[in-house]
């Protein structure tokens, strides 16, 4: 049952959002996003995070009117693995417990990094 879950979820569309992502309990920024939807993203981090692990992370954003936006959430690493690219690390995680109000702030980002200028 938990593999006909996570084949559903692969099939989201990803879109590419690059922002700031923050380990809440250490105060260290994890890495940044590759891409996201509404339920996980994947980070691209210098070191490798442990999988398996739930993390109280802070997505920071800058709005175009100059406002920095945090997104409280919590998020469990479900992989991790070296990129390409030696001295980087690439994450998945899903975002647990997810309020209507969360989904509406990630809903919000997606939109506002992929919009066309």
């Amino acid at each position: 049952m938990r593999t006909e879950t996570l084949n559903e979820h692969r099939k989201l569309i990803r879109f590419p959002v690059n922002v700031k992502v923050i380990d809440e309990a250490a105060g260290e920024t994890l890495g940044y996003t590759s891409n996201m939807h509404v339920e996980g993203m994947m980070l691209k981090s210098f070191s490798g995070i442990r999988a398996d692990t739930e993390y109280r992370i802070i997505l920071e954003y800058l709005r175009p009117d100059d406002e920095i936006v945090e997104i409280r959430l919590i998020a469990r690493c479900l992989w991790c693995k070296p990129a390409e690219h030696p001295d980087f690390h690439h994450s998945g995680f899903y975002f647990t417990d997810l309020s209507e109000e969360q989904k509406d702030m990630i809903v919000t980002l997606i939109r506002m990094m992929t919009m066309k200028t």
